[in-house]
């Protein structure tokens, strides 16, 4: 069943879903510790954190967006690159994937536009982009192949440009706004609302998640809920940060979920809500400790301070990126910026891939 509700909620601790009733603060206040502002908690959105790192114009009710990459398939990018040369284009100032529909693969052996596919390859070598050839790949899979990555955006000259799942903020737009793209000019929009789609218990056997976005597409579409919106998709799984971190790693570490799952309960909030170490760090620590201990009780000093050396740098890159390794900092009210659970889970999984998991 799809419930739709008409005023705003705060997503508490990743978990708790809070109505935004004249009770909100004192309830917030209750299970967090601290006093938020309605303004202040939509800056802790993904879509808000995503758009500030990619808006020129410094304000965030009025955005002038300009995208990390572009892509478009054969059927679009040759009006697209016709028109910027026309307006004046030397070069792609950002990367540019030329790509292929799978209509027109389909048409004729996807021989019908083969003169489109020579114009791209030579557009992409004059002007430094990305040329996919025929029969490689279609313009989706290879974006969310080669071109997705967390926290990036992506502008696409096709409407079913959507890699959200990827932790990407993808748009599908006409050709003329890739142009404006292309002259080093902005996507000018408002500051979309967002809306939770929070996910609760699981699918039964036979229903994928293709069947839970139709429904959730004929709920919302028709009647206007989601116009000019963004959507952000949670799980009722209450894995806290620590939980996150770790069980993400589980395969690596031949270790499995459940116990994970069970072994690192107590961590989160800050070391069981005291509100200490971080349990993304926490998370981290248990990973490393994991993966690099020789596991000799005979020679327990075999690897123990290079285990303490590798908790001493992770802790030092996640102090330099979110200014603490404290929970009771990174959700402190004073300071310029309140990092949200997901922003802390993501900075610490990018360490451990960056320098544990290359």
């Amino acid at each position: 069943m799809i419930q739709l509700t008409q005023g705003g909620a705060y997503l508490v601790n990743g978990t708790d879903i809070v109505a935004d009733t004249s009770e909100a603060a004192r309830q917030i206040q209750a299970k967090t510790g601290i006093t938020i502002s309605r303004e202040e908690a939509a800056k802790n959105t993904m879509a808000y954190g995503i758009l500030r790192e990619h808006n020129t114009s410094g304000n965030m009710d009025k955005l002038k967006i300009r995208f990390d990459k572009l892509t478009s398939h054969d059927i679009t990018f040759v009006g697209s690159i016709q028109t910027a040369r026309a307006s004046g284009l030397q070069k792609f100032p950002m990367p540019y994937v030329l790509t292929n529909c799978h209509n027109s693969l389909c048409a004729v052996g996807g021989t019908i536009n083969e003169d489109d596919h020579m114009f791209g390859l030579t557009c992409a070598k004059k002007y430094g982009g990305v040329y996919v050839p025929p029969h490689q790949a279609v313009i989706h899979q290879f974006a969310r192949e080669m071109l997705a990555g967390g926290g990036k955006m992506i502008l696409g000259s096709d409407s079913h440009t959507r890699y959200g799942a990827l932790g990407t903020m993808a748009m599908g737009e006409g050709g003329p706004e890739l142009v404006k793209q292309l002259l080093n000019q902005t996507y000018d929009i408002n500051m979309p609302g967002v809306v939770a789609v929070y996910l609760k218990g699981a699918p039964v056997k036979g229903v994928g998640p293709q069947d839970v976005a139709l429904a959730i597409i004929g709920a919302v579409f028709k009647n206007g809920y989601v116009k000019n919106k963004v959507m952000e998709n949670f799980i009722d799984n209450n894995y806290n940060c620590c939980q996150a971190i770790v069980c993400a790693y589980c395969e690596e570490l031949g270790l499995s979920e459940d116990v994970a799952f069970k072994l690192t309960e107590g961590f989160g909030s800050g070391m069981g809500g005291l509100r200490d170490t971080c349990g993304a760090v926490t998370g981290m620590f248990f990973v490393i400790s994991l993966a690099n201990s020789a596991g000799d009780k005979h020679l327990p000093l075999k690897s123990k301070f290079d285990t303490y050396n590798k908790f001493q740098e992770v802790a030092k890159l996640f102090k330099e990126k979110c200014g603490s390794i404290y929970c009771r900092d990174l959700k402190n009210m004073q300071k310029n910026k309140i990092l949200s659970c997901e922003d802390c889970v993501q900075v610490a999984d990018k360490i451990l891939k960056k320098h544990y998991f290359k």
